[in-house]
């Protein structure tokens, strides 16, 4: 597996960003070879087993035990040993659904052994108000739901109402709806499906004229984990399809709309240890549709993301993280711009939003350490990277950076909520850049 993680991040960094290959592809491989040569360690003794006769639960009001049994490689009657038991612990906290997670071995009298995992659950439903702006006069504000564990099954619902001012030439206020739904492991499978849904009204007035715009979105998602012992881990391969569509009230500035495929595949070695996270994830994703095949234009668009966490020192949740994403889009309408960078999750030294284009890479590297209590944690990043109007249009010496500090909050009795606030700094000049977000 760490063969894996090198050549993952190796392979992506130096693809990303041609600037920042300090990782050596070569110098890994041959790093790997020297490995397989090197003299063999003496094998360890092998650890105790002990017959598993029962698995119980406690504290799982709202988690169906079906959704944590799917989560432990071994069942009752199984020879296990003790590291297994722990294993299985930390594969339910990995879900991200419990405070704590604790577990009790037992002697049931007759020479084997009872597991008992006692959860404290989170609180599964979030609603709340949600209020963006900066200093360019752009601001968004509505409301958000967040129901996490949705039917105990770790499903979960996203659903957001917004009005947002861009403060783009030419564009009014604009309103967004948009509604996800993931259901892992369906039918306790190794199969899960993805659903969302988005869409947006806003009045346009440029060489066209005036009119309203309406832009749709819709698309479905499967995909199947391929390590059957570890469904939340390990590599997934997925498939689906996209719609889009784009409609004015006037039939001027129109481009229509595009169906076509989606294709997934990802890499997950995280674990999750409530304050903080090691090991590796990554994610990528195509998207494609061929005009008089259910589009009325070509497109081609490619997202590639990976981030590996690392725990340093002897402070517990002191971490560093290296992170890298990308993506590039082909043809499709000349109005449209896929992909934006400036603030939280891009660019912190740089306003929201600061360009747009058709391809971007980002490369950086956090180092994360707590402050008085786990759950606050003092946070330096460093960022660089660029967006460009197209993807043949990429200069690898045009390369936005900055470096920032703050703090970043994580809140353990809700689902998937950490915040930040702080500061950077552009490395070219300019104005220090103030942020805050959820991330």
């Amino acid at each position: 597996m760490r063969r894996i993680e090198r050549l993952l991040l190796a392979g992506f960094l130096t693809l990303t960003s041609p600037w920042c290959a300090a990782v050596s592809l070569n110098e890994i491989i041959e790093a790997d070879a020297a490995a397989k040569t090197a003299a063999p360690e003496a094998e360890p003794s092998a650890a105790p087993t002990t017959k598993l006769s029962t698995i119980r639960f406690a504290g799982n009001k709202t988690t169906r035990e079906r959704t944590l049994l799917r989560e432990l490689p071994f069942k009752p009657g199984d020879a296990v040993t003790a590291d297994q038991l722990e294993a299985g612990r930390q594969a339910i906290q990995n879900l991200n659904l419990f405070k704590k997670v604790t577990l009790t071995q037992r002697p049931d009298g007759s020479g084997g052994v009872e597991a008992v995992y006692e959860v404290q659950e989170k609180w599964y439903v979030l609603g709340y108000p949600r209020v963006d702006a900066n200093s360019n006069g752009e601001y968004a504000y509505g409301v958000q739901l967040d129901w996490n564990n949705v039917w105990g099954l770790n499903h979960t619902l996203r659903v957001s109402a917004l009005s947002k001012e861009t403060k783009r030439v030419g564009i009014g206020k604009e309103r967004n709806l948009a509604v996800g739904y993931a259901a892992p492991q369906i039918f306790d499978s190794l199969w899960s499906l993805g659903l969302g849904s988005s869409y947006t009204e806003r009045p346009v007035n440029d060489a066209f004229g005036q009119y309203n715009e309406r832009l749709e979105a819709y698309q479905a998602l499967a995909s199947r984990a391929l390590d059957s012992a570890r469904p939340n881990q390990g590599w997934s391969l997925g498939a689906g399809a996209l719609w889009t569509g784009q409609r004015t009230s006037t039939g001027a500035a129109q481009y229509g709309e595009a169906f076509g495929p989606v294709g997934v595949l990802s890499y997950r070695d995280l674990k999750l240890d409530i304050y903080s996270e090691q090991g590796l994830t990554f994610t990528s994703r195509v998207d494609a549709a061929r005009q008089d095949f259910g589009a009325d234009y070509d497109f081609a668009r490619v997202t590639l993301a990976a981030i590996r966490y690392w725990r340093v020192g002897a402070t517990p949740h002191q971490t560093v993280h290296v992170f890298g994403d990308t993506g590039m889009n082909w043809d499709g309408p000349r109005s449209v711009r896929n992909f934006t960078l400036g603030g939280v999750g891009g660019l912190r030294g740089y306003e929201r939003g600061y360009r747009e284009g058709n391809a971007y890479y980002r490369v950086g590297t956090e180092w994360a350490r707590p402050l008085f209590k786990p759950w606050l944690r003092t946070v330096v990043i460093a960022e660089a990277g660029n967006v460009y109007a197209q993807p043949n249009e990429i200069e690898p010496g045009d390369v936005k950076a900055s470096i920032g500090l703050g703090l970043r909050l994580r809140l353990p009795m809700f689902v998937n909520v950490q915040v930040e606030a702080g500061i950077a700094f552009p490395l070219a000049g300019g104005a220090p850049k103030f942020f805050a977000g959820q991330v």
